[in-house]
C-alpha cells in the first residue's frame, strides 16, 4: 500500500500540516497540498509539496488543476479538505472529482446543512442530546430580542455559518464574542451584519466553570471510532479563540455515547470533529458544534495511536487510545495556567516519552529553514499569551 498511497490534502493551515504528518508517518509519503497561499504552517516542509490554487470561486480552474493532477499520478489519489470551506467544495463538487479521487468526505447535504450550528442544535434536540440554551438572530433588527434572552449575561455571540462570517472580514472581528450586556451584545450583532454576513446569528448561554473536550471521530458503513481529549487551554487571539492549544486525552464513555448517538442518527460517513463542554456543578455534558472534517488540532488523535491516515485508508477501527499530552504552544505556557493535578500529570507522561506537538517533527526539523520557522511559532507565543492573558472564553 505504501506506494500506492497518494494524499491530496486542500489549505495549508496546522490541520493540513498535522495530517501530511499523520500520512508521512504510516506510509512515509509526501502529501500534495494544493491552496491559495502557503503559509507557514507548511513552508519549507519536506513532507509536503505544495501547489497554488485560484480561489473557489473560481471553480472550473480549480477542479481543472485537481483533474489534471489526478490524471497524471499513478493511482488513484485520496483528497481531503483541511478547512470548512474546502470541506464545501469537495462536498459541492464529489460528483465530478471522485471519477478521479477517493472523497474522504461527508456528502453535500450533511456538510451543508451542519455547517449552520442552528441546524446542529435542532438535531441535538431532535436526538434528546444536550447543548447550550440559544436563540437564534436572521437580521440587524432581530438584536432587540437580546434585550431580555431567556439566560443571564454574559452571553455568547457568534456565527451560526462559520466559513461564510469569514469570507466579511471587519476591524474587531473575532470568532466568538461575550457580550456582558444588552449594549454590547446589540454592538456585536450591528457589527456582524453591517461586515456583509448575511446568514443566522447564535447568541447563546454562556456555560461557566465548564471543562471543555474535543472528540475526534470517523464513521464508515454505521461505525463510529473516536479520540477524545480533554482541553487544557485554548487560544486567546481574537481571531483564533476556541482553538485548542493543549490537549490530554481521556477516555470517556459518556461523550462517546452522545457522540455516538449524534453520528448514528444521522447516518453520517466522513471525519468530525466536535466540541463539547462539561459543567463541573452539575456534571452535564452540553455539545457545542460539529465540524465535518478533522479539527487544527488533529495530531493529537495521531500522537495517541489512531492515526487518521490509517483509520480512513485500511479501516481501523479498533485502534487503541493511549493517553497522551498534546500542545502546539510552548509547555511552560500550558504549566503556568494549569492545575496542580494537571501539572503532576503534565510531567508524569513528559517523562514517559508521551509529550507531543505538531510541527517537532524531526523528519522536517532537519531543514534549517523549517527549524527556524518553527522556533519563531513558538516564541511569538509568548507575546501573545502576554498581550491576551491566558484563559480565553
Amino acid at each position: 500500500m505504501k506506494n500506492a498511497v497518494i494524499p491530496v490534502l486542500l489549505g495549508a493551515d496546522m490541520n493540513c500540516y498535522s495530517l501530511a504528518r499523520a500520512f508521512h508517518e504510516a506510509y512515509g509519503v509526501k502529501s500534495h497540498v494544493f491552496g491559495k497561499v502557503e503559509l507557514g504552517a507548511i513552508k519549507y516542509s519536506k513532507i509536503i509539496r505544495f501547489t497554488k490554487i485560484p480561489p473557489l470561486d473560481e471553480t472550473e480552474k480549480v477542479i481543472d488543476t485537481l483533474v489534471d493532477f489526478a490524471k497524471n499520478a499513478p493511482q488513484k489519489p485520496y483528497i481531503f479538505g483541511c478547512t470548512d470551506e474546502y470541506v464545501v467544495f469537495i462536498s459541492k463538487y464529489k460528483s465530478v472529482l471522485e471519477k478521479y479521487y477517493v472523497c474522504v468526505c461527508p456528502d453535500k447535504e450533511t456538510v451543508c446543512e451542519f455547517s449552520e450550528k442552528d441546524n446542529f442544535y435542532k438535531k441535538c434536540a431532535e436526538l434528546s442530546i444536550k447543548y447550550p440554551e440559544y436563540i437564534c438572530l436572521n437580521k440587524t433588527e432581530d438584536a432587540e430580542k437580546l434585550k431580555s434572552p431567556p439566560f443571564e449575561y454574559p452571553i455568547i455571540i457568534k456565527p451560526s455559518c462559520s466559513y461564510k462570517y469569514w469570507y466579511h472580514p471587519f476591524d474587531g472581528m473575532q470568532k466568538v464574542y461575550v457580550a456582558k450586556d444588552f449594549e454590547q451584545a446589540k454592538e456585536t450583532v450591528n457589527k456582524i451584519y453591517l461586515s456583509g454576513y448575511n446568514g443566522k446569528i447564535i447568541a447563546q448561554k454562556k456555560i461557566n466553570n465548564a471543562t471543555q473536550y474535543v472528540a475526534t471521530c470517523y464513521s464508515e458503513n454505521g461505525k463510529n471510532t473516536f479520540c477524545i481529549g480533554r482541553v487544557l487551554l485554548g487560544e486567546v487571539t481574537p481571531k483564533g479563540v476556541g482553538n485548542h492549544v493543549a490537549i490530554i486525552t481521556e477516555n470517556n464513555d459518556d461523550i462517546k455515547e452522545n457522540v455516538n448517538r449524534f453520528l448514528s442518527g444521522i447516518k453520517y460517513c466522513g471525519f468530525s470533529n466536535f466540541d463539547i463542554l462539561c459543567d463541573e456543578k452539575s456534571g452535564k455534558l452540553y455539545l457545542l458544534e460539529i465540524n465535518s472534517r478533522l479539527g487544527r488540532s488533529n495530531y493529537y488523535m495521531t500522537a495517541a495511536g489512531m492515526n487518521p491516515a490509517r483509520i480512513a485508508l485500511e479501516g481501523k477501527f479498533d485502534l487503541p487510545q493511549t493517553s497522551i499530552f498534546w500542545h502546539s504552544v510552548p509547555k511552560s505556557i500550558i504549566v503556568k495556567n494549569a492545575s496542580p493535578a494537571d501539572r503532576s500529570l503534565i510531567k508524569e507522561l513528559s517523562k514517559a516519552g508521551r509529550d507531543y506537538s505538531t510541527f517537532f517533527y524531526g523528519h522536517d526539523l532537519k531543514s534549517p529553514m523549517r527549524l527556524a520557522y518553527v522556533a519563531a511559532h513558538q516564541l511569538g507565543f509568548f507575546a501573545k499569551y502576554k498581550k491576551y492573558g491566558s484563559l480565553g472564553i
